[in-house]
């Protein structure tokens, strides 16, 4: 599986990858501009994630945002539903709004930081991967 992960913090990416490494291969992004081009280049070579575990709160574009622009892109090459990335929202905030927000706005998965086996491996599920 392709996995990408975006986060602002260095420490929290690593602690991600610690956690999604056995999974397959990770790209890291430390900002949603980052994360975009490294979407559209992945899909360029015919190589597209199968994962992104996105943070929620980032400087300059918060991942709501970055997922409105990646979910925009899928449609523009007719991508949608079953083909669509699976996007694992990561935060450290677990107020209702936001996890509604979230999942309106394109997310897949919803786990709270910071991130467990246990964490991950319910999100695996309802992502429908195997855990």
């Amino acid at each position: 599986m392709r996995i990408l992960i975006v986060d602002d913090d260095y420490i929290a990416r690593e602690h991600m990858t610690d956690h999604l490494k056995a999974y397959g291969s990770i790209d890291r992004a430390p900002t949603g501009e980052i994360a975009i081009l490294l979407f559209q280049e992945a899909h360029k070579r015919y190589m597209p994630y199968e994962l992104i575990s996105m943070d929620i709160e980032m400087p300059t574009m918060n991942g709501p945002q970055v997922v409105e622009k990646l979910r925009a892109y899928e449609r523009s090459l007719k991508i949608s539903g079953a083909k669509e990335v699976k996007i694992m929202m990561a935060t450290s905030r677990d107020e209702m709004s936001m996890v509604a927000e979230s999942y309106a706005g394109g997310c897949s998965a919803y786990i709270t930081k910071p991130a467990t086996e246990e964490k991950i491996k319910k999100a695996f599920v309802e992502l429908g991967f195997k855990a």
